[in-house]
C-alpha cells in the first residue's frame, strides 16, 4: 500500500508544473493521437484481411493448376504408352514438323510450369507483405495502449485539479 502512494506521489510530482492551459493541450494531443491510431488499425486490419482473401483465392488457382498440370501429364504418359505420342511427334513430314511438334509438346508442361512458379512466387510476397502488416498492427496496438495510458492519467489529473477547485 504504502509502494501505491508513492507512485501517486510521483504521477502528481509529474504533472505539478504544468498549467491547466498545458495540461488540456497535452489531452487534446493525446485525443488526437488515439483517433488516428485507431483508424490506422482499422485500416491494417482492412488490407490484412484483402490480402488474406487474395491468399484463399490464389492458393485455390494454384491448386486449380496443379490439378490441370497433372492432368495434362498422364494424358502425355497415356499417350506415350499407346504408341500415339510417337506416331504423333515422328508422324511429321519434315523436320520442321517435328521439331515443332516437340517444342509444342514441351511448352504445354513447361508453361504451366511457369506459371505455377510465378502463383508461388506471388503468394510469398504476399506472405511477406502480410507479415509485416501484422507486426505494425501490433506495433500500432500497443502504441495506442500507451496513448490511452497516458491519456488517462492526464484525465485523472484534470480531474483532480477540477475536484479541488
Amino acid at each position: 500500500m504504502l509502494l501505491l502512494w508513492f507512485v501517486d506521489a510521483a504521477v502528481a510530482d509529474e504533472y505539478a508544473y504544468v498549467s491547466d492551459q498545458e495540461l488540456a493541450e497535452e489531452l487534446a494531443v493525446h485525443q488526437r493521437d488515439i483517433g488516428r491510431t485507431t483508424q490506422r488499425i482499422t485500416a491494417l486490419n482492412a488490407e490484412i484481411r484483402r490480402i488474406e482473401e487474395t491468399q484463399r483465392a490464389q492458393q485455390m488457382e494454384i491448386a486449380a493448376q496443379q490439378q490441370g498440370l497433372s492432368e495434362r501429364v498422364r494424358l502425355l504418359y497415356r499417350l506415350s504408352k499407346s504408341g500415339s505420342l510417337a506416331r504423333y511427334i515422328f508422324g511429321s513430314h519434315s523436320a520442321m514438323e517435328l521439331l515443332r511438334r516437340l517444342h509444342t509438346l514441351r511448352h504445354v508442361v513447361l508453361r504451366d510450369l511457369s506459371h505455377l512458379q510465378d502463383l508461388h512466387e506471388q503468394l510469398a510476397r504476399r506472405d511477406q507483405r502480410l507479415g509485416r502488416l501484422i507486426s505494425e498492427k501490433r506495433a500500432a496496438e500497443q502504441m495506442l495502449l500507451a496513448f490511452k495510458s497516458a491519456y488517462s492519467a492526464l484525465t485523472a489529473e484534470q480531474a483532480g485539479r477540477n475536484g479541488f477547485r
